[in-house]
C-alpha cells in the first residue's frame, strides 16, 4: 500500500512540476492569471499538498479554452498563455486523475481494519452460535436465499404452497430484495395455481426505511410493469381518494408535491411518483394549513426556543378552537428536537407524551431503586449516597437539602443507614444484600412507601425484574449492567385516554392519523448523512479476492470512473426520493390542521436553499407569487372550531401495587422432614397417624 501510494504521489507532482516549467519557461509571473489561482494550485500539487479543491471555476475556464488571464496582461502575454492553454489542461486532467485515484484507494485501505474487526467479532459469534445452538432471526432471509438459490424447485416451501393459495403483503414498499426474492418462488407457485392469488399494497411515497433495507425501488418496477417475476398479468389499481385531511390539506398536498416534482427531483421514475399522486377529497371540512419561518441568523439555540415558543402558541390556539391536548401531535425528525420540544411544553405546564417521556428510565422512583441497588454495591461512592439521600429529601418535602444531607451523609454507610433508621426507615443492610434481586425491589418500594399512588413504571420495571431473574441470575450487579444496556429501549405503554400532547418522529407516525400536526425545525437538509458509506467494486485479482470494497461516501466518489459517477448519482437521487417521502409522511399525518414551523434560508446568491426544506417551501411559495420577505407566516383555508368528534376511550383506572413481605403471611414450608427417614421416631409418628386415622372412623358406640 505505502509503495502504491508513493507512486501516485510522485506522478500527481511532477505532472504539476510540468505545468509549472511550462509557465516558468515563459517568464510568466503568477498575477498573469486570474487571482493567481492557476499557478498556486500547482504549485501546492507539486510540493505533495492534495487539500486542493478541483470545482473551482478556473478549472472549467482552463478545460473548456476560456480566458485564464485579466484584461490588464499585454496581448504577447495574452497569446503565449492562449497557446501554451492545452498543456496545462493536459497537465491538470492527468494530475486530477492521479490525485483521486489516490483518494479512491486511501479510501477504500481505510476502511480495511474496520472490516477486519467486524470479521473477527463474526467469527467469534458463528462460534458461540455453533456452541449454543442457536441462530439469529436476522438471519433466517439471508439462509432461505442461500438454501433455495441452486434449486430448480423451492423444496422449502413445498408444504406451505400446498396450504396456503392466498397472499396478501401490506407496506410493500418497505420490503427489502431478500425477502422480496424468497417469497416469489412461494407465490409463484400459487399463482400457477388456477384459484390462486397475491394482493401487493403500498405507497412508493411513503418509503422512509431505505436505511433497513426497504428497497422501494422493486415496488416501483412492479407497477411500472416494467418487470413482472409471475406469468400473469397484473392488475394495478390507484387509490384516488383521501379520507383522511379536510379539503385544504390535501389541496395544499398535491399542487406543493406536483412543484416539488418538477423542480427538486431529478430521476424521472421518482418524479412520476408524484407528478402522477393527486388525490381526490372525500372529507369535506375546510381544513387549514400554515407556513411559519423563524430567520436564519439567529444562533441555534435562539431559533430552538423560537420553534418552541411556537409550538405553544399553536398549541393554546388549538385548545381556544376547543380541541384538546390529545387532538395535537408534534412531528420532530430527530430525537435531539423532540427533548428540546418536550421540556419546554413541560416547564409550561402542558401535559405530554413521547417516547422519551415513556422510557422506564426517566422515572425518578426507578432511578432512586437502581441508585440503591448500586450504592450496596460500592458503599464508598459518595455520588450514589448524595443521589440516594436528595430523593429521600423529595419524598420527607424537605427544603433545606444541605442541612439534610449534612445531617444523614456519612463516609461509611451503616452510619448513614443508621441515621435514616432515626427518621422512621427500618433498612437492614444485611439483609437486602441476602434477598433475591425481586424481593429487593419489592423491599425497597415498601420501605420507602413508593407504592403509594398508582405508578406504571414501577409495575413495568418490576416485570422487568421479574423476566431478568426468570432467564439469567440473582447477581445484582449483572443485574444492574443488563438494565444500563436496555433501558433506552424500556418505556410503558401510553394510555389511549391520556388527554397530552403527542410528541413523536415522523417514522414512528407512519400509518397514523391526528386531527392537529404541527412540524417545528422543519429544516432538515436533504443531502447530509452521518459517515454514509458504500460498497465500491473493484479488481477481485488485485485486492486480494474481493470484489467490492467499502468506501466512505462524499462527493468525490463522482470523480472515480464511470463507475463512481453512476454511484454517485443513484445514491444522490435516492437521498432525494427518502427526504421528501419523509416530508410527504409528515405533511399527510393530519386531518384538520397543519402548522409547519420552519426558517428563512436563502444560498449566498439570495436563491432559495434547494438542499432543504425551508428552501423547498420558500421556492414553492415563490412560484405561487406569495413569498413576501416582509411576512413571516403564509396561511391557507381557515382555522375553524374543532367540528369531529375524536372520541377516545373512558379513563384507564390505575391499580395500586400492593406488596406485602412473606414473612408476614406467617407461612412456613417443612424442609426437614428428609432427616426423619428410617428413624424410630418417623416408625412411631406413622403408629400415631394410622391410630389417629382409625380413631377417626369411630362414628357411634357401636363402632
Amino acid at each position: 500500500l505505502g509503495g502504491k501510494q508513493q507512486n501516485l504521489y510522485s506522478k500527481a507532482s511532477e505532472w504539476a512540476q510540468k505545468a509549472l516549467d511550462t509557465i516558468y519557461a515563459h517568464n510568466f509571473e503568477d498575477t498573469d492569471f486570474n487571482r493567481e489561482t492557476l499557478p498556486n494550485h500547482f504549485k501546492k500539487l507539486s510540493k505533495k499538498d492534495f487539500s486542493i479543491s478541483f470545482d473551482s471555476a478556473w478549472q472549467a475556464d482552463l478545460l473548456d479554452g476560456n480566458t485564464l488571464y485579466p484584461k490588464r496582461v499585454t496581448p504577447e502575454i495574452a497569446a503565449i498563455i492562449d497557446e501554451i492553454q492545452p498543456r496545462l489542461a493536459a497537465a491538470y486532467t492527468k494530475s486530477k486523475s492521479l490525485v483521486f485515484e489516490l483518494k479512491l484507494k486511501k479510501g477504500l485501505y481505510k476502511n480495511i481494519t474496520p472490516l477486519s474487526v467486524l470479521n473477527a467479532i463474526q467469527n467469534e459469534l458463528n462460534t458461540l452460535k455453533k456452541e449454543q445452538n442457536k441462530l439469529l432471526i436476522s438471519e433466517f432471509n439471508t439462509l432461505i436465499s442461500n438454501e433455495i438459490k441452486d434449486q430448480p424447485t423451492p423444496f422449502i416451501y413445498e408444504r406451505l404452497g400446498e396450504k396456503f393459495k392466498h397472499y396478501f403483503i401490506d407496506e410493500f414498499q418497505d420490503t427489502s430484495v431478500m425477502q422480496w426474492q424468497n417469497l416469489i418462488p412461494l407465490i409463484d407457485n400459487a399463482l400457477s395455481a388456477s384459484n390462486g392469488s397475491l394482493m401487493l399494497v403500498g405507497d412508493a411515497k411513503q418509503a422512509i426505511y431505505r436505511w433497513r433495507g426497504g428497497k422501494v425501488e422493486q415496488f416501483i418496477r412492479l407497477y411500472n410493469r416494467s418487470v413482472n417475476p409471475f406469468q400473469i398479468t397484473p392488475n394495478i389499481k390507484s387509490l384516488e381518494t383521501n379520507y383522511r385531511s379536510a379539503k385544504t390539506i390535501v389541496q395544499f398536498n398535491n399542487e406543493f408535491f406536483d412543484y416539488v416534482s418538477e423542480s427538486f427531483i431529478s430521476d424521472e421514475s421518482y418524479s412520476n411518483l408524484y407528478r402522477s399522486s393527486k388525490q381526490f377529497t372525500f372529507n369535506q371540512n375546510e381544513g387549514f394549513v400554515k407556513l411559519s419561518f423563524i430567520d436564519n441568523h439567529e444562533s441555534e439555540d435562539e431559533r430552538a426556543t423560537q420553534y418552541n415558543a411556537q409550538v405553544l402558541e399553536t398549541i393554546n390556539n388549538s385548545l381556544r378552537l376547543g380541541y384538546n391536548f390529545s387532538d395535537i401531535c408534534v412531528l420532530v425528525r430527530k430525537h435531539k428536537e423532540g427533548l428540546l420540544v418536550s421540556d419546554y411544553l413541560s416547564e409550561k405546564s402542558i401535559p405530554i407524551t413521547s417516547s422519551e417521556t415513556l422510557l422506564v428510565k426517566n422515572s425518578e422512583k426507578v432511578c432512586f431503586i437502581n441508585n440503591f441497588i448500586r450504592l450496596l454495591l460500592q458503599p464508598e461512592n459518595a455520588q450514589l449516597q448524595i443521589d440516594v439521600l436528595t430523593f429521600i429529601a423529595q419524598l420527607k418535602n424537605i427544603h433545606d437539602k444541605h442541612a439534610f444531607f449534612v445531617k444523614h451523609y456519612n463516609k461509611r454507610l451503616p452510619k448513614t443507614i443508621e441515621s435514616l433508621n432515626k427518621i422512621g426507615y427500618n433498612i437492614n443492610i444485611n439483609l437486602l444484600l441476602q434477598m433475591p434481586i425481586y424481593e429487593l425491589v419489592e423491599e425497597l418500594i415498601r420501605l420507602f412507601n413508593l407504592n403509594s399512588k398508582p405508578d406504571a413504571f414501577l409495575q413495568y420495571y418490576l416485570d422487568f425484574v421479574l423476566e431478568f431473574t426468570q432467564k439469567q441470575n440473582s447477581n445484582l450487579g449483572q443485574f444492574i449492567d443488563h438494565f444500563e444496556q436496555k433501558k433506552d429501549k424500556l418505556s410503558i405503554v401510553t394510555p389511549q385516554s391520556l388527554n397530552a400532547v403527542k410528541i413523536m418522529t415522523i417514522h414512528k407516525s407512519k400509518g397514523l392519523e391526528f386531527p392537529i400536526v404541527i412540524f417545528p425545525y422543519a429544516a432538515l437538509n436533504i443531502f447530509k448523512e452521518l459517515e454514509p458509506k458504500v460498497w465500491f467494486p473493484v479488481n477481485k485479482e488485485k485486492n486480494g479476492g474481493f470484489s467490492t470494497l467499502l468506501l466512505n461516501y462524499n462527493k468525490d466518489i463522482n470523480q472515480f470512473g464511470e463507475v463512481g459517477s453512476a454511484i454517485y448519482n443513484e445514491h444522490q437521487a435516492q437521498l432525494e426520493l427518502d427526504n421528501i417521502n419523509l416530508l410527504y409522511v409528515a405533511l399527510t399525518r393530519a386531518v384538520d390542521q397543519l402548522h409547519v414551523i420552519s426558517i428563512t434560508d436563502f444560498t449566498k446568491s439570495g436563491a432559495p436553499n434547494p438542499k432543504t426544506y425551508s428552501g423547498i417551501f420558500i421556492s414553492y411559495l415563490q412560484s405561487i407569487g406569495k413569498w413576501n420577505e416582509a411576512s413571516s407566516t403564509y396561511e391557507f383555508g381557515k382555522a375553524e372550531p374543532k367540528t369531529n368528534d375524536f372520541t377516545t376511550s373512558e379513563d384507564t383506572i390505575q391499580l395500586n401495587l400492593i406488596s406485602t413481605r412473606k414473612e408476614d403471611h406467617n407461612l412456613k414450608i417443612v424442609t426437614k422432614s428428609g432427616l426423619l427417614w428410617d428413624t424410630k421416631q418417623v416408625k412411631a409418628i406413622e403408629k400415631g397417624n394410622l391410630l389417629h386415622n382409625l380413631l377417626s372412623k369411630i362414628k357411634t358406640s357401636n363402632d
